[in-house]
């Protein structure tokens, strides 16, 4: 019992690996994002003008 109650409150290692991974994805597709908008805007910016 006393094992089994240990794994509920430790993550297995193929789920901490999957925790990190959607943690850090977030991120590096926030940062991609924020590009993609900067350079959509000033394209529709641009377009608008002419």
């Amino acid at each position: 019992m006393h094992v089994g109650h240990k794994n509920e409150h430790d993550p297995h290692p193929k789920q901490f690996s999957l925790i990190s991974s959607q943690i850090s994805l977030p991120k590096l597709l926030s940062k991609i994002l924020l590009v993609l908008v900067k350079s959509n805007l000033v394209v529709i910016n641009s377009s608008a003008f002419f």
